[in-house]
């Protein structure tokens, strides 16, 4: 019984992440809140979340995209 819950459990967890990945074609998945509530959606490289279309936070990302190597 405990081999066949693991497999069940595993196959809903796929179907989940698949879900919730983004396409190939290049579309944005869905965004989503995480349990601290913050936002989160999974992009293609270079774009940029459905939630930060204002043009102080898109200035955020882009620094963060191009400086997130750099130590504090």
């Amino acid at each position: 019984m405990k081999r066949r819950a693991f497999l069940y459990g595993a196959g809903a967890a796929t179907v989940a992440a698949w879900q919730t990945w983004p396409t190939r074609s290049g579309t944005a998945a869905p965004v989503t809140t995480d349990e601290i509530g913050d936002q989160v959606q999974m992009l293609p490289r270079g774009q940029l979340p459905e939630f930060a279309r204002t043009g102080k936070i898109q200035r955020l990302y882009r620094y963060a995209v191009e400086h997130g190597d750099e130590p504090r």
